[in-house]
């Protein structure tokens, strides 16, 4: 069986968040950096319109924008720090479904250990 990993960062590497994603208990994740790549808020929409919508607790006050953390290539940068999550494949599909709007991309070679 081939092992997988995704680089998490934000909410994904609280296990009790990733566990509620994969419908499975999770392990703490392992510390890693993401070498070449950096954070940046650079998601934006409209969160009346969207595939998901987010509320306020505890009132369930909706905001109209929402603005989203992404990682994206920044070949001078040290990388942010965040870990990895070991996923089975099929759970792929119940990430994909959290994060929407994202690109799956191999960056198994910019994984450094913290």
């Amino acid at each position: 069986m081939t092992r997988l990993a995704v680089f998490a960062y934000g909410s994904l590497v609280d296990p009790r968040s990733a566990s509620l994603t994969l419908g499975r208990e999770v392990p703490s994740p392992l510390p890693a950096r993401l070498v070449g790549w950096r954070r940046r808020w650079s998601v934006c929409r409209d969160n009346r319109m969207s595939e998901k919508t987010f509320a306020i607790q505890p009132g369930g006050e909706i905001p109209p924008w929402i603005i989203g953390l992404n990682i994206e290539p920044e070949p001078e940068d040290v990388g942010p720090a965040g870990a990895l999550l070991e996923v089975m494949e099929a759970e792929l599909e119940r990430l994909d479904l959290r994060e929407i709007r994202y690109e799956r991309t191999d960056v198994t070679a910019a994984v450094r250990p913290l």
